[in-house]
């Protein structure tokens, strides 16, 4: 993921509450470029927004001094994966399998909570099927988190 650049801002995205504990949250801030007035691209992937992944492109609309989330304007093919790891030791090793299997990857700050970008160039297919295993050794539990599976 880019780093984080002068002249780039913070989106905020209102969450919806599944149950009481999640998300943890009900605001998340997603970092993002302006490309026209109005439209930015995503420059991060969200740990808790649904339906988004780095590289979309959204408009904002400022309030009180903030920029917050209004319509969703393009895709732009990469999938946005959601990942708890169950035993703390293991979150280096699933990082560095996702990493092998093309993806990028951001740590939260919730210690086990990993969110994965899954860019166009790689078969969504391989990066589930090995998370699918790792759900089934009860090691994991991930969420697509993308609109277009």
């Amino acid at each position: 993921m880019p780093s984080v650049r002068s002249g780039d801002v913070k989106i905020l995205f209102r969450l919806e509450k599944e149950d009481e504990l999640w998300p943890p949250a009900e605001v998340e801030s997603v970092w993002a470029e302006e490309v026209c007035e109005g439209i930015y691209r995503i420059l991060n992937i969200p740990f808790f927004v649904k339906g988004l992944g780095f590289g979309d492109e959204v408009s904002a609309v400022e309030v009180d001094g903030e920029l917050w989330y209004r319509k969703h304007i393009r895709w732009h093919g990469h999938r946005t994966v959601r990942v708890i790891i169950f035993d703390e030791q293991r979150v280096s090793s699933v990082i560095d399998e996702l990493i092998r299997l093309g993806c990028e990857v951001e740590r939260s700050h919730l210690a086990r909570l990993i969110a994965v970008d899954v860019p166009p160039d790689v078969a969504p297919e391989a990066v589930v099927g090995w998370l699918t295993s790792q759900e089934a050794k009860g090691a994991i539990e991930f969420e697509e988190a993308s609109v277009d599976w």
